[in-house]
């Protein structure tokens, strides 16, 4: 979503989308979609739409992170064969704020000596980072806050306003179904592997909306409890339209995610974010 809102003025732009997350090829050829880009290619690996795009030579190329040593070379290795392309990054959530993406202090002061990024924006080759809140950036990162640019407008509001198209690029005819009652929703954003016993738990609550991370299997789904209080939404679907299709339902919404960088989008006072990741969740 976020390369559809940096694209939103520039309708010759090219979409690379790399197979690393559920229905990702599905995704990829949405006619919804293709109103966004004048070209969508979908890949297997982020190293082939990497090197697809460095064989286009274009002036621009926007990456969702340039952390680590195995970005690095791949950033070097467009600059190889595309010296004159600027490489930009762009916000993939609160990680994109962290400090303590590398821990170790040994692998950050290699990290920094061969140009490596230990932050988001960090490679010593990428020109910008485009993120929502450009002021944290800049107190987290002074020394590169001539790389920051603010993104125009606020994630939460666009998603509301495109929500019908989003719907039909990430999951055709998505609806969630009429509540008996409409005070409060339960949702539980998974991270890579879903907690079982926490969804049974959470679900003596009443409503609860289960919505697995992407990368989780298929697999993993059917060992959801099958019963009439929880409804299972679809991976592919991002969690901050979930959020704001349950607003549009439920007077009030309780997120139990762990460390969700979506949450941060909202500041609704009908929102409640509990963080599991933080402190166990007990139902008294």
């Amino acid at each position: 979503m976020i390369c559809m809102i940096l694209n939103k003025n520039h309708a010759d732009n090219h979409l690379y989308i790399a197979d690393h997350f559920h229905n990702s090829q599905k995704i990829a050829e949405s006619k919804e979609l293709k109103i966004f880009f004048k070209k969508i290619i979908w890949f297997k690996t982020r190293h082939d739409a990497l090197h697809a795009a460095a064989n286009e030579n274009p002036n621009n190329v926007y990456i969702d992170s340039d952390v680590g040593l195995k970005n690095l070379i791949e950033i070097c290795k467009i600059k190889i064969l595309s010296n004159n392309t600027e490489i930009n990054v762009y916000e993939e959530g609160i990680g994109t704020y962290r400090v303590d993406l590398i821990s170790s202090k040994i692998k950050k002061f290699l990290f920094t000596t061969i140009g490596a990024g230990c932050y988001f924006g960090g490679a010593f080759l990428t020109k910008k980072i485009h993120i929502f809140n450009p002021d944290l950036y800049k107190k987290n990162f002074p020394f590169l806050s001539k790389k920051a640019v603010g993104i125009e407008g606020d994630l939460a509001h666009w998603v509301a306003e495109n929500k019908s198209e989003l719907i039909k690029i990430f999951c055709p005819d998505f609806k969630i179904k009429n509540p008996k009652e409409a005070h409060m929703a339960n949702l539980y954003l998974s991270d890579w592997n879903l907690d079982i016993e926490f969804i049974k738990e959470i679900s003596l609550l009443g409503q609860l909306f289960v919505k697995p991370h992407p990368h989780v299997s298929e697999d993993a789904l059917d060992q959801i409890p099958k019963n009439k209080t929880i409804e299972l939404i679809p991976n592919s679907l991002p969690a901050e339209i979930v959020i704001i299709l349950l607003l549009e339902k439920f007077d009030n919404v309780r997120v139990f995610h762990k460390n969700s960088s979506c949450i941060t989008y909202f500041d609704e006072s009908n929102i409640e974010s509990i963080d599991i990741s933080q402190s166990k969740y007990c139902n008294a």
